[in-house]
């Protein structure tokens, strides 16, 4: 149960943030998204908690690796947003890269 008054982080908010941090069009490893999202996104108390299913991570960290998965249908790789360029290594796409370049112009 969320005990402190900052809701819980949503999945929509972690995929923004890391479309945020990929802009800049190189290739991130899942670590050093992690540790830019961790100063980025407004982290309760819940989602700083440990994750169920994988002990050393926290809650929130789930959020990353759900946004990053190849088998889920709403992840960033599943709408050809982001790409995997070798194990835990990703950037966006060509496609989402001009997008995002698009809307800063």
């Amino acid at each position: 149960m969320n005990t402190n008054s900052v809701p819980r982080v949503k999945e929509i908010q972690v995929q923004k943030a890391i479309i945020v941090i990929m802009a800049d069009g190189k290739t991130h490893t899942n670590a050093q998204l992690k540790q830019r999202l961790k100063t980025m996104l407004p982290l309760s108390d819940f989602d700083r908690e440990r994750a169920n299913c994988r002990p050393n991570e926290e809650k929130w960290e789930e959020l990353v690796n759900n946004a990053l998965s190849q088998s889920r249908g709403s992840s960033l790789i599943s709408k050809k947003i982001v790409k995997t360029v070798s194990h835990g290594h990703h950037k966006l796409t060509p496609w989402a890269l001009e997008k995002k370049r698009e809307k800063l112009r």
